[in-house]
């Protein structure tokens, strides 16, 4: 008796990150390397498109660039202790640049700004250090929600 074989191809593809909804750039700023590299390591894990920088002035430069070419960041993380200039001052250069981004303030060593203070120099929303991953992931997603109402 005759058998006929048969050869079944599945082709798989390898997975690739899916990136959340609506295109979320972020500029994260902080002075301390740890602190950029957790920033990092969570803002890769959670998919978004992210440079993470370690002073004032780069975070200005990379901010310009992005605008420069059309790629603007949607959303800013900067601690509040920075280098040059504080936290709370870059929000305000940012903000006068673009309006429209999110701009989340962390802050350590017990240093916290005067909310009022905060909400007039741009900052709208701020998170202690240490935070956890899904602290950033809820603040983030609530921004994207209330942008897409």
């Amino acid at each position: 008796q005759a058998v006929d074989t048969w050869k079944l191809n599945i082709p798989f593809k390898s997975p690739e990150k899916e990136k959340p909804q609506g295109a979320v750039r972020v500029l994260a700023v902080d002075n301390q390397e740890v602190i950029r590299e957790l920033l990092g390591g969570m803002l890769s894990g959670l998919g978004y498109d992210s440079i993470v920088v370690g002073s004032s002035d780069e975070a200005l430069h990379t901010f310009k660039a992005a605008l420069e070419e059309k790629r603007p960041f949607t959303h800013v993380i900067a601690d509040y202790g920075l280098d040059k200039i504080s936290g709370l001052e870059l929000a305000k250069e940012l903000k006068g640049l673009s309006s429209e981004i999110f701009f989340l303030l962390i802050s350590g060593w017990g240093l916290t700004p005067d909310p009022q203070q905060a909400s007039r120099m741009g900052i709208d929303t701020m998170l202690k250090k240490p935070f956890r991953m899904e602290q950033l992931a809820q603040i983030i997603g609530a921004t994207q929600r209330e942008a897409a109402h």
